[in-house]
């Protein structure tokens, strides 16, 4: 009797579970969850999941109420009328169960995305290195240190989108949570994305929301949708070679955000392009911005990005060619483009990080723009001067600004500190003529926004340039707001390189700047070989590295085998190079292709050398190989094959001629040039004045001495824009 009890209640239990076999509880999106910030005063998107033709309910306890029924894949979605900024609220989302999201605010939502710069979190930035934390900057990471620690503000949160990839596919789902700024909180908040926050709430007295979905050491290419790269061929073309690459942070972490109820956005990357694509950045980027628009759906939503910081060793002179103001300057055109705006930084980075700790004039730049034109503050100016056009009258430009304020002024920032006016000459502008032999400029202010530009020995300008370096620590134009000017060129387009524009006597230039787990590959011969061992220049410019940027991640492979031509390095161009996912590849050829030819014992060997023809077809193939994966090239000249200044070693003239062929290579490719003989050669005719063949930068004649090695390590430091190690 028993055993049939226990058998009949069994049966009945199963029986009322049968009716719910299969079904789904209603859930929604992850960023619907205790402590969310809904946009106030607008039709928000709710959304989720659910059973197939499930009705759906979203009520707001401030009393508005939308309903739905889930599709046939379970998806559903409705739009939810939000109340005034305030709260807490409560959210009910009601279908076969009943999800209850307690502590919902309505204010001001943003979102936060970019790379590293967006992504780091008060923690980080709040600690200092002696190495690459100066003075003048202590204080501002003190500060930041001390707001981490003290500040709470229940009304200000974020939620931080789960970082991850997804090749090929978009995605639809995340995970994150709210958090609200407290001690026990702040320190995983964005600091970019903090300060930002932290202006509207002080000004608006709203709560403010924000969404960090951010990536360290990332380029722009895989922020954009897929379709995005459909707008041109060389776009589309881009997206062929890199499918595993480009639009992966869109589809993974973007795409599930989408279609949330935002205010705008603020942006905060560029740096992994200053070596990768970067005369298409202000392309991508526009393309980027309204394709974020399309996918949204809520209009041209304001756009708000930050202009790249100073970073690195100063130059003393001027310069040509350089990733990293050209990607500024990409920034500042990009303004072109409907509710878009751009906090200038070129004078609160830090040359020894690339991550500076002032975060505060960040926010606050980034801040008025919003508050001047979505919250209509009565703000006298957002930007500091901005380039709006030029005219040249005889031996002078004019240049007009926008965004002058009250007037333009010669200013001085140091740290957190207030911009101080100084009544010193304007620096850092650049002048040149047809030549393109850039001449720093003499530049006054000659108006509320003007200022005329001129060089005594520049008597027909063609261009001006301001603050055009990776680090212009001196350039001290600002408007007497205390905003500072931006890196602009007056040309209508940025030339390539250096090489592309300057005249047959060519310089080796900076190039772009490293950037965070970038992997240099060294591509040569025997001097690469032996410079890969301890003492060599491809070991001691490993460690210059590593020590200038610690953090960075940069990782040098030497790829140097004795005896090799170019078409020994075709052959072995995907084995060793391309299949260590290089950024940057130092291709330092042409001894032997030479030295094969002139050399007896190699040519009673019968080796031959590497006719001109191969020599230069080589090159071009290994560099459009090399940049078809996203890697750049710097392109070193052939040193020297004796060290007699003169000009009387054996191979002198034919060196002559390889080297010339790697200089037109570089000019016609883009790719930035190393002209190591021309330094070779200089230098050997001041430390040489006893004819040597051997024995001062080389051992015999070829191979690198220790002296070699250094000189080798320097020259290559000074063009990966690498800081003495001094």
């Amino acid at each position: 009797m028993i055993k049939k009890i226990k058998i009949e209640i069994s049966i009945a239990s199963l029986l009322m579970l049968l009716p719910f076999a299969g079904m789904a509880d209603v859930r929604p999106a992850a960023l619907f969850a205790d402590g969310m910030v809904i946009q106030r005063e607008t039709k928000a998107p709710v959304w989720g999941s659910a059973d197939a033709g499930e009705q759906v309910t979203v009520t707001g306890s401030w009393g508005d109420t939308a309903a739905t029924t889930a599709d046939a894949s379970g998806k559903w979605s409705v739009k939810l009328k939000t109340p005034k900024a305030g709260g807490p609220h409560t959210l009910t989302i009601q279908g076969n169960n009943s999800v209850e999201i307690k502590d919902v605010l309505s204010g001001e939502v943003w979102f936060c995305s970019g790379q590293s710069n967006m992504d780091f979190a008060m923690k980080r930035l709040a600690r200092v290195s002696a190495k690459r934390t100066t003075p003048e900057h202590l204080p501002a990471a003190n500060y930041l240190k001390k707001e981490m620690e003290t500040a709470k503000d229940n009304l200000l949160r974020q939620f931080v989108v789960e970082k991850r990839k997804s090749p090929l596919k978009p995605l639809t789902t995340l995970a994150g949570s709210w958090m609200d700024s407290s001690p026990q909180n702040n320190p995983d908040f964005s600091a970019t994305a903090y300060f930002f926050g932290r202006e509207l709430r002080n000004e608006l007295n709203v709560p403010v929301g924000l969404i960090k979905c951010a990536l360290g050491s990332t380029r722009i290419e895989p922020w954009m949708p897929a379709e995005a790269f459909q707008a041109d061929e060389e776009m589309a073309a881009y997206y062929k070679k890199n499918p595993k690459q480009a639009s992966t942070l869109f589809n993974a972490m973007v795409n599930p955000v989408i279609p949330y109820a935002i205010r705008g956005t603020i942006w905060y990357q560029g740096e992994s392009n200053a070596g990768h694509n970067t005369l298409l950045y202000e392309t991508n980027f526009r393309t980027m911005i309204s394709s974020w628009r399309e996918h949204w759906g809520q209009g041209d939503f304001p756009f708000y990005f930050a202009q790249l910081a100073n970073f690195q060793t100063p130059v003393t002179e001027p310069i040509e060619f350089d990733g990293w103001p050209s990607i500024c300057d990409q920034q500042r055109r990009t303004l072109g483009l409907k509710n878009t705006g751009m906090a200038v930084l070129n004078d609160i980075g830090e040359a020894n990080d690339v991550h500076p700790h002032n975060k505060m004039d960040v926010g606050k730049r980034l801040a008025l723009w919003a508050l001047k034109h979505d919250y209509h503050k009565p703000i006298p100016v957002c930007s500091g001067p901005l380039y709006n056009s030029h005219k040249i009258n005889g031996d002078q430009v004019s240049i007009q600004f926008d965004h002058a304020g009250s007037g333009l002024m010669s200013g001085s920032k140091t740290g957190m500190e207030a911009t101080q006016e100084t009544k010193a000459p304007l620096t850092y502008f650049q002048i040149c003529g047809a030549d393109r032999q850039w001449k720093w400029a003499q530049a006054e202010i000659t108006g509320k926004g003007t200022v005329t530009v001129s060089h005594p020995e520049v008597l027909h300008p063609t261009v001006v340039r301001y603050a055009w370096s990776t680090n212009a620590e001196s350039a001290n134009l600002y408007n007497k707001e205390g905003l500072p000017a931006s890196i602009f060129t007056t040309e209508a387009e940025i030339p390539a390189e250096a090489s592309a524009v300057a005249p047959s006597n060519e310089k080796s230039v900076s190039g772009p700047s490293l950037k965070m787990n970038d992997r240099i590959v060294f591509l040569g011969d025997s001097i690469t070989a032996m410079g890969a061992k301890e003492n060599g220049y491809v070991t001691l410019t490993s460690q210059a590295i590593k020590q200038a940027f610690p953090d960075l991640g940069i990782e040098v492979v030497g790829a140097g085998i004795s005896g090799n031509k170019v078409p020994n390095c075709q052959a072995r161009l995907d084995r060793d190079v391309l299949q260590e996912d290089p950024t940057v590849v130092v291709i330092y050829i042409g001894i032997n292709d030479v030295w094969h030819w002139t050399n007896p014992s190699m040519v009673a060997k019968g080796r031959k050398g590497t006719t001109p023809g191969k020599f230069d077809s080589g090159l071009r193939d290994m560099i459009a190989k090399i940049n078809g994966v996203g890697a750049r090239v710097l392109l070193c000249t052939p040193s020297v094959i004796g060290e007699k200044p003169d000009g009387t070693n054996p191979s002198d003239k034919m060196l002559d001629e390889y080297a010339d062929i790697s200089r037109k290579v570089a000019r016609e490719t883009g790719s930035q040039l190393l002209d190591l003989r021309k330094a070779f050669i200089d230098y050997l005719k001041a430390h040489n004045p006893e004819n040597a063949e051997r024995g001062i930068l080389t051992r015999d004649g070829v191979h690198m001495n220790a002296a070699g090695n250094r000189f080798l390590s320097a020259h290559i430091l000074g063009a990966l824009n690498v800081p003495d190690s001094e």
